[in-house]
C-alpha cells in the first residue's frame, strides 16, 4: 500500500514537472520563431531580397535561351543530354594502326576513345536545378502571403513560416552557383571543347563562330570559324604524337 501510494505520489510529480517542461520547450521555441520571422517577414529588405533573388534567377533563364538559340540544335541536345547524364567529359576516338593486317594484307585500324578535356558550367544545363530553385521562391512567396508574426498561430505554423522563409539564403547560394557555371561554360576556351561534343563539322564551326564573338576578337565569320577550328584539330593532334583522330 506505501509502496503503491509512493508510486502514485512520484509518478505525478514526474507527469506535472514534464508537462512543465515541455510547456516551457514550446515557449522558447515559439519566441525562437518569431524573431526569426520578425527579420524574414517583418523586414521590407528580406522582400527585397526575394524579389531580387527573382530576376537574377530569370536572367540566368533568359540568358541560357538566348544561347540555345545561337547554337546549333544537335549541339544543344548534346549538352542537354551530357547534363542529365552529369558527365562532363569529352572523348574523341582516336587512330591506332596495327602492326598486323588483315587477310587481305590491310593494316588493322582500330579507333580508340580517350578524354581530351571536361566541359565546364554543365550544371547550368541541367534544368531541374533551375526550376527547383523558381519552386523554392514561389514557396517563399507564398509563406510570405499567409504568415503573420504571432504567438497564437501557434508552434508548428510558426516553425514551418520560420523555417520556408530561411531556405532563401540556400537559394541565393544556388543562383549563385548558377550564374559562375554560365559564366565558365561561355569562356571561349570552354567553346572550343564543346565544337569537339559533335560530329558536324558545320555545327563544330559554329560553336566557334560564337566563341570568337565571345572572345572579342572577331566578329565570328565562318572563315574564322573554319579556320580555328582546323588550328584546335592540329593541337589536339600534336599532343597525340600526331595520331589521326575522329569525334563520337
Amino acid at each position: 500500500m506505501i509502496g503503491q501510494n509512493c508510486g502514485i505520489k512520484y509518478f505525478r510529480a514526474s507527469a506535472a514537472f514534464q508537462a512543465e517542461r515541455n510547456r516551457l520547450r514550446r515557449e522558447n521555441s515559439i519566441t525562437s520563431y518569431v524573431e526569426q520571422l520578425k527579420a524574414t517577414l517583418g523586414s521590407p529588405q528580406y522582400a527585397a531580397d526575394v524579389e531580387r533573388a527573382r530576376g537574377r534567377l530569370r536572367a540566368v533563364r533568359d540568358e541560357l535561351g538566348e544561347l540555345q538559340e545561337k547554337l546549333p540544335p544537335g549541339v544543344v541536345n548534346r549538352l542537354l543530354n551530357m547534363a542529365v547524364a552529369k558527365d562532363p567529359t569529352v572523348e574523341v576516338l582516336f587512330r591506332y594502326d596495327d602492326v598486323e593486317e588483315d587477310n587481305g594484307g590491310n593494316p588493322i585500324v582500330t579507333w580508340e576513345p580517350e578524354q581530351i578535356g571536361t566541359i565546364k558550367g554543365l550544371e547550368v544545363w541541367y534544368d531541374p536545378n533551375v526550376r527547383a530553385l523558381f519552386s523554392v521562391l514561389n514557396d517563399i512567396r507564398q509563406t510570405m502571403s499567409e504568415a503573420r508574426i504571432s504567438r497564437e498561430a501557434g508552434e508548428r505554423k510558426l516553425k514551418r513560416w520560420a523555417e520556408k522563409l530561411a531556405e532563401l539564403s540556400r537559394v541565393v547560394a544556388g543562383i549563385e552557383e548558377l550564374e559562375r557555371a554560365l559564366e565558365s561554360f561561355c569562356l571561349p576556351e570552354n567553346l572550343h571543347l564543346v565544337c569537339f561534343t559533335i560530329p558536324s563539322h558545320n555545327d563544330a564551326i559554329a560553336v566557334l563562330r560564337l566563341a570568337l564573338a565571345r572572345a572579342g576578337e572577331q566578329q565570328g565569320s565562318e572563315g574564322e570559324g573554319r579556320h580555328l577550328y582546323n588550328r584546335l584539330r592540329m593541337q589536339i593532334r600534336e599532343r597525340r604524337g600526331g595520331r589521326d583522330f575522329r569525334i563520337r
